[in-house]
């Protein structure tokens, strides 16, 4: 490729073509630069912000440079640009509100640090060049930035990555606060686009793959549960993932399954109120509310020791109270909650103004027992929450790494960016998992002289320490059923997801894509489709169902129109009615008759795009059954005058009744199968054959010009004979069945053709050997049988029983009857094309030309004949060269040549173009060759 740099004010520097080792390099929280290493001509220096445009990206020099001068005329760069992300590393993590400081604490979500983030960049490059990208959900956090560069503000250890324990990436100017992962999932895999794959530690990244979960103790009895804290169904104290392929990594988690309790969600039927005095005489009001849909009396399962609590989901009261609950009592004889208040200050009451209960809000009672449906569903909730916290953080720990093939990448269009969604084919790395790896490009190492040439890494994390590049934050991985009044927390499940789904996720997009079929464009599946209650059995199936490789099976297939098949196999005898014809067809699907008595037929199409194979002149056949109780046939004959093919549309003229076999013709009709049954003119049409069931033969026939057959049209018969005149002198019974052939039939070795007379038959003894023309089985020329032997390429004929001729050019004995038939000739110098003024000397002979001639792939010029070769001259001079042709017409194969051959000022460098013309007498083959000398 052609590099191209210009300074800042879009100038162009110089233009140069980098060497084999300039190179694209990208990386997910590391270094994305273009290295450019070229020689030039010219010193050019190059300062700060020079650049190069890559893919629409901008990248730049950081700091000056000043190129090494090799020699007098040549500098020799090895220089780096710099993505915009790079701009980071030199610009402040600033808070401008209120006044510009460079140490402040920021608490935020993550969109929030990402924006302060961007607005910094913006700052720097003067405009709105950065924007946000795609950002994952979840609590704020607060950050301390301290005179902190936007570059360790994003990556360091205390970044926002880092705090939200997921991946910051650029896409171009957008930035993303995700995990690295898009585009639709592309295959690789050794000899599949990547010329290698190799295996490597994955550094830095730590994983487990055993967890003991830690359950939560909200709303758990444990002396009616047998238990303090929330339990799996199965009652594990771990689980496990990977063991097998990684031994024992053994990790706790508590905090991820803190709410996950047993839990019944209720909604406020009615609030009342009631206005009370304490004891120093302050009134204050207590709410009341019920809950008409709570069947349990929490009576029957309070924890002794414990105060009922009430957490408001939605409504004025969501978020608020102690820690974001209430106490509360419950009144038995009224069915009914009491909110106990909590005073903020010395005026103020909560519940209490503006922010009461209202019917339709909804709550979480906790320090229950609750009932153990609740319980059940629970634990549910959490081996479904262990399963997908294992499933995020139990990952791979190992990266892949691999050249890629540039042809299979440029021919299908595989795009190689970080963060591109891989699946790794190998059956020696990812035997037990099927034979692939669902992963990710996490760097990618390109050839800046040909992008499609690469080093990819792959892998599940980026080596950023314990529990990195995960989506959401721990406070995010809850899985509540209540809505939040904040914002209600979704988890999105992306196309490389393991998690499984629930009521609790959503797919994204592109999952819902790759995972769900499409209504609105073509799309398919790799796993069977099933109808109804499918049973897969050719005997008691049930159903139906279509495979990924193509099978399928129903039990019935009514099909309206047409049905294209290869082949069909019966487990059973196949019966087929009336005639079969092989020839183009078609069905009529409606008719016109025009007023000149022709008919326009308008066939069915049987397929997108289908074309009528009819041709003009066609003499075409159709024939429908009058479905009354003599089941007779109407026969319709008609020739086609012109064809329609955009409209699947033939003009066609019926044939006069006495022209018709049965002396009666009819109209065509709607439905009707029409096939060709021969052409009027075209000889390439006159052919067909056909099968019938009621004659008892099958039927080839060619030179069919018309609907009434002659005895000239049959050239096969296979069964019963038809009465033909040929036939009667011959002792034929009809009842019986025969083979008649016109021309040749093959019978074992002999051919004999329709008068008896044996056709000679060649017999192949393969290459020529004189050991086998010498021995006791030479080689024959009989009458029935011929042999033939192949030499140099070519397939010989003997001519002479006994022959020890090599098969060749002018031998005696063969006959070439196939291989190469073209003779050419070559001419040949003694002492090479080009010449200098010392070789050049009057009279002197400086090279002598030769002739050369091949025929069936041997030497033929012993046969070239000096009389039959004839040589003419280009030198530009046309006069000159004709004299000089008459001047060395008798020069035969061998052409002398001296200073004089040369023509007018040989002195100067010039050329001179020499041709030569030769015949093979016995072929009657003529060649040309020409060749030109430089001097």
């Amino acid at each position: 490729m052609e590099l191209k740099i210009y300074d800042k004010a879009n100038n162009l520097r110089l233009t140069a073509s980098p060497n084999t080792s300039s190179s694209v390099t990208e990386e997910i929280g590391g270094e994305c630069s273009v290295s450019a290493s070229f020689t030039h001509t010219e010193y050019v220096p190059l300062d700060v912000d020079d650049y190069i445009e890559l893919e629409d990206v901008r990248y730049k020099v950081k700091s000056r440079y000043r190129p090494k001068q090799k020699n007098t005329q040549t500098y020799e760069y090895s220089v780096k640009f710099y993505a915009p992300i790079h701009d980071a590393e030199d610009t402040l993590m600033l808070f401008q509100e209120g006044g510009t400081t460079s140490e402040f604490s920021y608490d935020g979500g993550p969109r929030e640090h990402l924006q302060l983030w961007i607005d910094n960049m913006n700052r720097r490059a003067g405009g709105n060049l950065w924007s946000i990208g795609t950002v994952i959900t979840a609590d704020n956090k607060t950050i301390d930035y301290r005179n902190v560069k936007c570059w360790d503000a994003a990556f360091g250890s205390n970044g926002i990555a880092a705090t939200f324990e997921t991946e910051m990436w650029a896409d171009g100017y957008a930035i993303n606060l995700c995990k690295a992962e898009r585009g639709e999932m592309v295959e690789l895999g050794y000899l599949h686009g990547l010329t290698n794959l190799a295996q490597e530690d994955n550094g830095e990244v730590k994983f487990f793959t055993r967890l003991f979960p830690l359950g939560s103790t909200r709303n758990i009895d444990a002396t009616k549960y047998g238990y303090s804290r929330l339990q799996l169904p199965d009652r594990s104290i771990y689980v496990d993932k990977n063991v097998d392929l990684y031994g024992v990594k053994e990790e706790t988690e508590e905090t991820a399954f803190s709410e996950i309790f047993p839990k019944y969600i209720g909604t406020i039927s009615s609030v009342r109120s009631e206005e009370k005095e304490n004891e120093e005489g302050r009134k204050y009001t207590v709410y009341y509310f019920k809950d008409n849909g709570m069947n349990w009396n929490p009576k029957d399962y309070e924890i002794p020791d414990l105060d009922y609590m009430l957490k408001f989901q939605t409504g004025e009261l969501a978020g608020r109270g102690t820690d974001g609950s209430f106490q509360a009592a419950w009144h038995e004889d009224t069915k009914e909650w009491e909110i106990i208040n909590v005073y903020p200050d010395d005026t103020t009451q909560i519940p209490g103004g503006a922010i009461i209960p209202q019917p339709g809000d909804q709550y979480i009672p906790w320090n229950f027992a609750m009932p153990q449906e609740y319980i059940t569903e629970a634990e549910q909730e959490y081996k479904q929450a262990v399963d997908d916290y294992l499933n995020t953080y139990s990952f791979d720990p190992n990266k892949y790494t691999g050249t890629t093939d540039r042809n299979y990448i440029e021919k299908n269009h595989t795009p190689l960016r970080i963060g591109w969604n891989v699946r790794l084919l190998s059956e020696q790395y990812f035997g037990t998992t099927g034979g692939y790896k669902d992963t990710r490009v996490t760097k990618v190492q390109r050839k800046l002289n040909d992008l499609c040439q690469a080093t990819i890494t792959c892998s599940d994390e980026v080596g950023t320490g314990w529990k990195s590049s995960v989506d959401n934050s721990l406070n995010s991985l809850r899985y509540e059923v209540a809505r939040q009044s904040e914002e209600k927390q979704i988890d999105v499940l992306k196309t490389s997801d393991t998690k499984t789904p629930s009521d609790y996720n959503v797919f994204s997009a592109l999952k819902s894509l790759k995972t769900l079929l499409r209504k609105d464009q073509p799309d398919g599946t790799s796993f069977l489709l099933k109808f109804g209650d499918f049973i897969d059995s050719m005997i008691a199936g049930k159903g139906a169902g279509i495979y990924p490789d193509g099978r399928g099976q129903f039990e019935r297939l009514e099909v309206r129109s047409s049905m294209v098949v290869k082949e069909l196999i019966y487990n059973r005898w196949f019966a087929q009615e009336g005639n079969v014809t092989y020839s183009e067809s078609g069905t009529i699907e409606r008719i016109e008759q025009l007023e000149d008595g022709t008919y326009d037929l308008y066939l069915r199409r049987r397929w997108d795009n289908d074309i009528t194979a009819f041709k003009e002149q066609d003499v075409d056949y159709g024939s429908v059954n009058n479905l009354n109780s003599t089941g007779e046939y109407y026969d319709s004959w008609f020739r086609v005058l012109s064809v329609m093919q955009a409209e699947n549309k033939i003009n066609v003229v019926l044939y006069p009744d006495e022209e018709v076999p049965g002396g009666k013709n009819y109209p065509p009709a709607s439905g009707m199968v029409i096939t060709r049954r021969g052409n009027a003119v075209d000889e390439e049409r006159q052919g067909f054959w056909y099968i019938s069931s009621y004659e008892g033969c099958i039927c080839m026939l060619d030179g069919v010009t018309k609907p009434i057959l002659e005895e000239s049209n049959y050239s096969i018969i296979i069964g019963k004979l038809k009465r033909l005149e040929l036939f009667d002198n011959l002792p034929i019974n009809y009842r019986h069945s025969y083979v008649y052939c016109r021309g040749i039939a093959i019978q074992d070795l002999m051919r004999i053709n329709y008068q008896g007379v044996v056709v000679v038959q060649l017999n192949d003894r393969g290459f020529w050997s004189l050991e086998v023309a010498q021995s006791d089985n030479p080689y024959t020329a009989g009458k029935e049988t011929v042999d033939t032997v192949w030499h140099y390429g070519c397939r010989w004929k003997c001519l002479v029983t006994g022959t020890t001729d090599e098969p060749r050019y002018a031998s005696t004995g063969w006959a070439m009857i196939e291989g190469n038939p073209a003779f050419s000739i070559d001419i040949e110098s003694e002492n090479g094309w080009a010449f200098d003024a010392t070789q050049l000397q009057e009279g002197v002979v400086f090279t002598t030309l030769s002739v050369t001639g091949q025929l069936y792939n041997r030497d033929v010029t012993e046969h070239i004949l000096d009389t039959d070769v004839s040589w003419t001259r280009d030198t530009g001079n046309v006069s000159e060269d004709n004299a000089w042709a008459i001047k060395r017409a008798d020069a035969g194969k061998t052409l002398t040549l001296t200073v004089d051959d040369l023509g007018i000022g040989f002195t100067r460098k010039g050329v001179c173009s020499f041709k030569a013309t030769a015949l093979l007498r016995d072929g009657q083959q003529t060649e040309i060759a020409e060749q030109t000398i430089t001097f």
